[in-house]
């Protein structure tokens, strides 16, 4: 008889995306308010004591849910300076595509409870969103118009890119490349529009 093989002990990085990951798996079909803390336990496999070694609770487990999302999406989005602008634009919102389609339950968990009740979980989440929204208007002020319409218009864009993003997680459909070339050609035009003289 073969003698089993040691356990490879988990870093504390390892353990700590090992329970983001399975906790990922309940946020994605029910919203933060409906979790107790015995089902995160439940769901990434350790004990209360483990789990409250990593995490205070649960909305400290979701808020660090948020950010890993939001830092794999900055990384992932960061603009090529040696692309033309709708090039740069196009390989941005495929990195964003790349973290939405390798990480579809995170990317459930986090954005389809945005409606959360909890007003500090809304404010994370809008500390991610604001941060591609400056981003994009640091990239666009040059095009001119109203700074004002310009925001508007890509504050409106990136609500029309998650609900892109979460449909077409759950239909699979339309291809990625003709969603990607709908989103650029959506922000194109709204930047169009906030453009034209008042």
């Amino acid at each position: 008889m073969n003698p089993a093989k040691p356990r490879k002990r988990m870093s504390v990085d390892e353990r700590r995306e090992q329970m983001l990951d399975a906790g990922a798996e309940v946020f994605a079909t029910r919203g933060p308010d409906e979790i107790s803390i015995d089902d995160l336990i439940a769901a990434a496999g350790v004990s209360r004591a483990l789990f409250y070694h990593y995490f205070p609770g649960k909305r400290e487990f979701f808020i660090e849910a948020i950010r890993r999302a939001t830092a794999r999406i900055q990384v992932a989005t960061e603009p090529d300076p040696s692309l033309p602008p709708i090039e740069r634009l196009r390989a941005s919102i495929d990195g964003y595509f790349d973290v939405v389609s390798t990480n579809p339950l995170q990317y459930r968990a986090v954005f389809q409870s945005s409606i959360s009740s909890d007003a500090e979980l809304r404010a994370v989440m809008g500390e991610g969103l604001a941060m591609q929204e400056q981003r994009i208007l640091d990239a666009v002020a040059p095009l001119g118009g109203s700074p004002e319409m310009q925001r508007v218009a890509v504050r409106g864009w990136l609500s029309f890119l998650v609900a892109c993003c979460l449909d077409w997680l759950e239909t699979e459909s339309p291809p990625r490349d003709r969603l990607r070339d709908l989103c650029v050609d959506t922000l194109i035009g709204a930047l169009a529009s906030a453009a034209r003289p008042e």
